[in-house]
């Protein structure tokens, strides 16, 4: 049984930071769109949203995620995480791993799904408050840290799959709006 804790829920974009893969985390790929479908004639890159985490370089706005902690039998915490976009795809869908270890979106369930870990570099907590926190890691099943998998360009920006298993480890920076949030 777990226990929701308001006042260490919040709301927060969050930025990927790690050399190489520095921009924002998002549940979209990028797709080139060719003018008049001529794939020889230069054309724009737009995010396609799907039901995979990424993270891009691609300048799209902040993407909000909703934290929610929650307090497990044992005394420890963990977090339900749901992306946060009203009126757009996937909006209230809670982050989790497919079988083969890749970050998606998913329907939440009737039972909370509280197995995110946040932490500082060294795997220490934070302190849950407004404003930037830097040099964080995002944990699944509060031990195997977010890493960078199969990355891909596209013309001139890039996206990869965020991956619980296989890539470069991520270091990430939470931009905390708001704390204190409802339980969604």
């Amino acid at each position: 049984m777990t226990t929701y804790l308001q006042h260490l829920s919040f709301l927060a974009s969050i930025a990927c930071t790690s050399p190489g893969y520095r921009g924002r985390v998002e549940a979209s790929e990028l797709k080139p769109v060719r003018p008049g479908g001529n794939p020889f004639q230069p054309g724009e890159v737009l995010p396609n949203q799907t039901g995979w985490v990424t993270a891009t370089d691609f300048p799209l706005s902040p993407q909000p995620f909703w934290f929610g902690c929650f307090r497990h039998a044992d005394g420890s915490l963990g977090y339900e995480i749901r992306r946060w976009a009203r009126h757009e795809a996937y909006h209230n869908y809670r982050l989790d791993l497919s079988q083969n270890s890749y970050v998606g979106l998913y329907a939440p369930g009737s039972e909370p799904l509280a197995h995110w870990w946040m932490g500082d570099v060294q795997f220490n907590g934070f302190t849950v408050e407004p404003g930037l926190h830097s040099r964080m890691h995002l944990l699944a099943n509060r031990k195997k840290p977010l890493r960078a998998h199969t990355r891909r360009q596209v013309r001139d920006h890039w996206y990869c799959f965020l991956n619980a298993e296989n890539g470069d480890v991520l270091e990430f920076t939470l931009d905390i709006q708001s704390v204190g949030e409802e339980r969604r």
